[in-house]
């Protein structure tokens, strides 16, 4: 038996995966948007924590501001699109990053 090669894919960490259009309610759709943007850019500074230099903390900071505006909007967008699977594990997903920022500002 032979052994399978390895991909030639690799995977780049510090990169939000992009996800395509989530189908939401239409009347979602706004929050669930503006949400991404925030959930987007807290990605890029929860990123920038990884450097651990003289910028750590405003960029965990600002990690944890754009994450709980992002929770915010989806949460909302919950209230109109309860049983939306996606919006459930973004949630989760902002819910994570935001531990994980909160651990982090604990441990300096």
């Amino acid at each position: 038996a032979s052994i399978p090669k390895p991909s030639s894919r690799t995977l780049d960490l510090r990169r939000a995966p992009k996800i395509e259009k989530p189908k939401v309610k239409a009347e979602a759709q706004g929050l669930v948007e503006d949400g991404n943007k925030y959930y987007d850019q807290g990605i890029i500074h929860l990123q920038n924590t990884f450097k651990k230099d003289e910028t750590f903390d405003k960029e965990n900071e600002l990690a944890i501001e754009n994450f709980k505006q992002a929770l915010a909007k989806y949460l909302e967008a919950e209230k109109i699109d309860p049983d939306n699977l996606w919006l459930r594990n973004r949630i989760r997903e902002t819910n994570s990053n935001l531990v994980t920022c909160r651990k982090q500002a604990r441990r300096k």
